[in-house]
């Protein structure tokens, strides 16, 4: 059978449909076979078929029986060279030289008389090769390899998920103009960033031996960098060093990313939740904006957003960071109402490439329960609260006049009276008795709380909802402890 290099166009050698082609000669009882390119216009192929030779064209239509040394004789192999033809008999110990003048397609007369017989002394000879220079005269090492120089690609397009390139032929060394190269070997370092803060930088290599070639699977809006290096067979057999070119820095263009990923929110006060989520994979150091959304399961055509740029913008809010590399941030929310919050992400100033996360549902604390004026006198008040069960950890009242220039606790003792303000709790209720008050006098109260996941103050209420009066002078005073 007969093909084309990639194994396409299969044919029968020496036969096809209308039978014009015709051998009398089996192929597949022959010994060995060689194919004669010295002459390239007209390429011959020769093999032995017992004590016979066989000639025959590349195309396999027609054949010739150059010569027949008899059946005593019998070609175990043959090889050539640029003038003569070589059969080796490992049975007599002899190879038979014929000069190919006398091994053409078209020659008539058996050329077994043209024969010389050359003995071989050598035991256990089964194959022998001619060495003829002009078979392969290779050139100097220079000549081998393409020329040492800043080769560089030429980009033909941008996608935001890869990036196709035209790559130069190869330029020979000075001298070696003549001959031609083996077939160049494309290698193209790609390398991207992979972390804004820490500046790292990840390289591969991909290669290829066409002209033109698509780096494939990359990330949108990403800056790469590419470098290019010649190579071929001779270059990888000599174990030469690669010289790549300088950088081409690149970006693809703006995509979708993928999604934040592990989006979490935690409760923090009554007002205010974390929101917590990793970054995209494969971000690969790009510029992009995250905006954290919060829609009200009550109202929910009104969704409220905050905006963040990484890396951040001086006009754009900073977020926060983890240890474990998650990023986060928090969000002020109204008490008691249930929200759905997620994660949108898109490079740099393109919103419309935007990815989101999933919906996470969270319940706000309610607000702390109201204080209550339970007791007052010309000169003190008993204040009752309801502390949230398991839920607040610490918990101070404040109070202050006009008159005051700060907030004062209750609790805590009053050196210029040497008294200590008091307080009681009976069963889920806790009362401050607060003394040495002013007659006629309005005071403001506040709680300071603390909850179990966020460890700054609470302040609560930061309007003046809880304004109660002392009694004037004239009238008549209620008992304040009990």
């Amino acid at each position: 059978m007969h093909s084309d290099l990639d194994g396409k166009h299969m044919k029968p050698f020496l036969r096809n449909k209308n039978d014009k082609c015709f051998c009398p000669y089996n192929l597949l009882e022959a010994s060995s076979m060689q194919i004669d390119s010295t002459n390239i216009a007209k390429p011959l192929m020769y093999w032995t078929l017992k004590d016979s030779l066989i000639a025959t064209d590349i195309y396999g239509c027609g054949c010739n029986q150059i010569l027949s040394a008899g059946n005593q004789t019998f070609f175990n192999y043959l090889t050539i060279d640029k003038t003569n033809i070589y059969l080796f008999s490992s049975s007599e110990q002899l190879i038979y030289v014929l000069n190919k003048k006398y091994a053409l397609l078209e020659s008539k007369e058996d050329a077994s008389r043209h024969l010389q017989k050359v003995p071989i002394s050598l035991p256990n000879i089964y194959q022998v090769i001619a060495l003829d220079g002009s078979l392969q005269q290779y050139p100097q090492t220079m000549c081998l390899i393409p020329k040492k120089k800043d080769y560089q690609v030429e980009v033909l397009n941008i996608t935001a998920n890869s990036i196709v390139v035209s790559l130069p032929e190869p330029i020979p060394n000075s001298g070696c103009e003549k001959y031609k190269l083996a077939t160049t070997i494309y290698i193209i370092s790609v390398s991207h960033c992979l972390d804004n803060n820490r500046n790292e930088f990840k390289e591969y290599n991909v290669q290829t031996h066409k002209r033109h070639y698509e780096i494939q699977n990359l990330t949108p809006f990403t800056e790469y960098r590419l470098k290019l290096a010649l190579s071929n067979f001779y270059v990888n057999k000599l174990s030469l060093d690669l010289q790549f070119g300088a950088d081409v820095t690149l970006r693809t263009k703006p995509g979708k990313l993928n999604a934040p990923e592990i989006v979490t929110v935690q409760v923090l006060t009554p007002t205010l939740a974390a929101v917590y989520w990793m970054p995209p994979k494969k971000l690969n150091c790009a510029a992009v904006n995250y905006e954290v959304y919060w829609i009200s399961v009550l109202f929910p055509n009104d969704a409220r957003k905050i905006t963040f740029q990484k890396p951040p913008n001086k006009l754009i809010n900073n977020l926060e960071h983890t240890d474990d590399g998650k990023v986060f941030t928090k969000i002020q929310l109204l008490p008691g109402q249930e929200y759905l919050v997620y994660v949108r992400v898109y490079p740099g100033n393109f919103s419309d490439f935007f990815t989101d996360s999933s919906n996470k549902s969270i319940n706000m604390y309610s607000e702390p329960n109201n204080l209550t004026l339970s007791g007052v006198s010309t000169n003190g008040m008993n204040i009752s609260w309801i502390p949230s069960v398991n839920l607040t950890i610490h918990y101070i009242l404040e109070y202050k006049s006009d008159a005051m220039p700060k907030w004062k606790e209750v609790y805590k003792k009053n050196n210029d009276t040497k008294k200590n303000n008091n307080t009681k709790k009976n069963n889920d209720t806790v009362t401050y008795y607060i003394e040495d008050l002013l007659p006629r006098t309005k005071y403001k109260f506040r709680l300071i709380l603390r909850y179990p996941e966020y460890m700054e103050n609470f302040i609560w209420p930061l309007d003046e909802r809880f304004i109660f009066e002392t009694h004037g002078k004239q009238m008549e005073t209620l008992p304040i402890k009990t």
